[in-house]
């Protein structure tokens, strides 16, 4: 793995609230909440703004000193405080640009992605020729989180930033050269595996095959990245939901279909205790039935047959043969166990499919033996928030 330093824009000091959840995970009603702040980087994700396109705002915020551009190249030290199971965790990471591209053999994926979200965001980061929010790397190098915490130890920070989830951002710019060489030495090399920005990455490769001159093609090789170490106790991985719109299919039918590979358990609530559970108004959750889901694969193996994948193929392939296409105009994902219910609920969606949580442990020995996922399979949390720092052309 590659990294470097890099001059970013960053926020003026004075101001307050202008971070955002990356765009794809903002509910609705915090985006419009968020998008009456009047500096707020989430005016930025969409290409038109009170008829302002998103590259005249991001120029117009940076002519005003809304943004202004680090003198010396930077690295950004993240240090995040949060609560899980009424633990308190702290977790650190480093912002800095990565070659995503050339760095195949140490960078590995773990999900497919999704061909209109790949187009969404090319489409966004060409018109502003600027990388909003960072990709989530975790990388194998078991020193990194003792080498940002002696970086750190003793300064106070540049800035603070609270979520209104609770977690708490302490963000350090790093500039001294011996400080930055030594994160560059430690993760040179070192295996890495992307938790987020599957969509991004694909969306860079794209922009950097029709890049016009070399200034372009070198900043799209290089991705605005957040890396944290995989030995880190506060990684924390939960399941994405499939909220489902389909008209042709009962949820009798789908759960007779699928009896022979699950297993089917009705309960009046919600326990989110690690199995999958479709959701029509009643809480059916899905026990796999290994002896049979073996019989269905020839090599009788069943390493790399996670939940997002055994719903995939039994629920989604099998049952409804729903090409990928079909899928992605049917399907909505969600993080939040709640959205997905109420869509229900509110007769918004046909059924919802809950999924678990993943073990991290499961999850690293599912990525090592090479497995790719379908997509949205994994939350990584707690995210970095968009707007820390802007890595632009400009």
């Amino acid at each position: 793995m590659i990294v470097k330093p890099f001059k970013p824009f960053l926020y003026n000091k004075n101001l307050e609230n202008v971070v955002s959840p990356p765009f794809d995970t903002i509910p609705e009603d915090q985006e419009k909440a968020l998008l009456k702040i009047p500096y707020n980087v989430s005016h930025l994700s969409r290409l038109t703004w009170s008829n302002e396109s998103s590259y005249n705002l991001l120029k117009r915020w940076i002519s005003e000193g809304v943004l202004v551009r680090t003198d010396d190249s930077v690295m950004i030290v993240v240090s995040q405080y949060f609560k899980h199971n009424s633990e308190t965790f702290q977790r650190l990471g480093v912002i800095c640009l990565t070659d995503l591209i050339s760095e195949t053999s140490t960078i590995k994926p773990h999900e497919e992605t999704i061909e209109a979200y790949v187009i969404q965001r090319r489409q966004l980061m060409e018109a502003l020729k600027s990388q909003l929010e960072p990709v989530f790397l975790i990388s194998f190098e078991n020193q990194l989180e003792k080498t940002l915490n002696r970086l750190i130890s003793g300064k106070l920070p540049d800035k603070i930033i609270e979520e209104s989830t609770g977690v708490k951002n302490y963000i350090y710019i790093i500039k001294e050269e011996q400080s930055l060489l030594k994160i560059q030495d430690i993760l040179r090399g070192k295996n890495s595996v992307i938790a987020d920005g599957h969509h991004r990455i694909r969306a860079s490769k794209d922009l950097l095959e029709s890049a016009n001159n070399q200034t372009e093609r070198d900043f799209w090789r290089y991705s605005l990245t957040y890396i944290t170490s995989v030995y880190e106790r506060a990684i924390k991985i939960g399941g994405i939901h499939r909220i489902v719109k389909d008209n042709k299919h009962t949820t009798t039918s789908i759960l007779q279909n699928i009896s022979d590979v699950f297993r089917v358990e009705t309960m009046n609530n919600y326990h989110s205790d690690g199995e999958i559970v479709l959701y029509d108004g009643r809480f059916n959750t899905l026990i796999p039935i290994k002896e049979n889901i073996k019989k269905e694969f020839l090599d009788g193996n069943l390493k790399g047959l996670s939940s997002p994948f055994l719903v995939d193929y039994f629920v989604f392939r099998r049952t409804l043969n729903l090409s990928q296409e079909a899928k992605d105009s049917l399907i909505e994902y969600t993080n939040d166990v709640a959205t997905a219910i109420n869509s229900v609920d509110r007769k918004n969606a046909s059924y919802a499919i809950l999924m678990p949580g993943w073990d991290k442990e499961e999850f690293m020995n599912e990525v090592l033996a090479g497995e790719i996922m379908p997509p949205k399979s994994t939350y990584f949390y707690p995210k970095i928030p968009s707007g820390i720092a802007i890595e632009s052309l400009l």
